[in-house]
């Protein structure tokens, strides 16, 4: 494996950003940010997902990442992203530029899965969304789009899931269950092969089990 491709399957999560604290300002960051989603100037690093069974790499997560000289953190980027009304482009890069990857990475990665958050009510157009199927379509069986169960567990989002999955093959995990409203049965629609449950949700779980309730 190159030394490139080490970093890029790296498990440590970067940690050399500004981060913008809520409420703060800076009208050269936000023309940063409108610069580098104008240019597509993130990158995805994968984060390997270990198996506490048997200690192997069953998977990666996609993590989205800025060049280090700027200073941005992911967050920060979906902050003024979403102030400027670009989720959507966020999106496009994030699926565009994931899927480019995965081809670049192929040898690394192997044939497990990728883990791709998506964001709530942001999701490709159709015509968009064929192109990418064109060029990646191949790909599709090892996708995992992450939807997190607090925000996006709505009709428009089962709908568009459910049908875009049986078309194009890729698979759906639910992230943070537990920390919303959805229903067992909202969550059967929807081909789902993952869920998290969140820490909330666990330790509930073990405390009413604890007491009998459960």
């Amino acid at each position: 494996m190159s030394a490139k491709s080490r970093e890029e399957l790296d498990s440590k999560p970067q940690s050399r950003y500004a981060a913008i604290q809520e409420g703060e300002e800076d009208p050269a960051l936000r023309g940063l940010i409108n610069k580098l989603l104008d240019t597509n100037d993130i990158d995805y690093h994968f984060q390997p997902i270990i198996s506490a069974k048997t200690g192997d790499i069953i998977g990666y997560e996609a993590l989205m990442r800025m060049p280090a000289e700027y200073g941005v953190s992911p967050l920060t980027l979906l902050k003024y992203a979403t102030e400027e009304n670009r989720l959507g482009d966020v999106e496009r890069a994030t699926l565009f530029n994931v899927m480019k990857k995965m081809t670049e990475m192929k040898e690394e990665i192997g044939d497990r899965k990728v883990f791709i958050n998506s964001i709530p009510g942001h999701y490709l157009p159709d015509e968009e969304f064929r192109s990418l199927a064109k060029s990646y379509g191949s790909l599709f069986e090892q996708v995992v789009i992450e939807v997190t169960e607090e925000t996006d567990m709505e009709e428009t989002t089962i709908g568009y899931l459910s049908s875009r999955s049986k078309e194009f093959g890729f698979q759906v995990a639910v992230d943070d269950f537990g920390t919303g409203y959805s229903s067992l049965n909202m969550i059967s629609s929807l081909p789902i092969e993952n869920i998290s449950f969140s820490t909330s949700s666990i330790r509930c779980s073990i405390a009413a089990a604890e007491t009998g309730r459960l």
